[in-house]
């Protein structure tokens, strides 16, 4: 558990808004967006339904959020796939980006160059 969420159960910090109902539609909208695209980011497996809905209000369609997602980030080398084997989210990179990666020439690994102690100034 974090110290934000720590602090925030313990009743000393700001409690999480996930409604956002201050703001306009537009805003919450917005800010929901930003709120899945972070949690997909930062993870390191697939994103589930629950862990989602943890973020947003209960009146936000996951699936319509996802599809903005992957509206917003279509110029991008990377999208949010379902996987449906795990059956969440997760980012991976475009089928045309992964093969022009894969043919791209790797830079050598630099080698350091050692003497022996018999060979080195002193």
């Amino acid at each position: 558990m974090t110290v934000a969420a720590a602090a925030s159960r313990a009743g000393d910090g700001p409690a999480f808004d996930r409604e956002l109902a201050d703001l306009p539609a537009s805003a919450r909208w917005r800010e929901w967006m930003r709120r899945a695209e972070a949690v997909i980011f930062a993870a390191a497996a697939p994103v589930d339904r629950e862990t989602l809905a943890r973020v947003v209000g209960t009146d936000c369609s996951i699936d319509l959020l996802i599809d903005d997602l992957n509206e917003e980030l279509r110029e991008r080398p990377y999208e949010i796939v379902a996987v449906a084997v795990a059956g969440g989210w997760q980012y991976r990179t475009r089928p045309a980006t992964r093969r022009r990666s894969a043919r791209a020439p790797r830079r050598p690994a630099r080698r350091r160059q050692t003497f022996p102690a018999w060979k080195r100034r002193r």
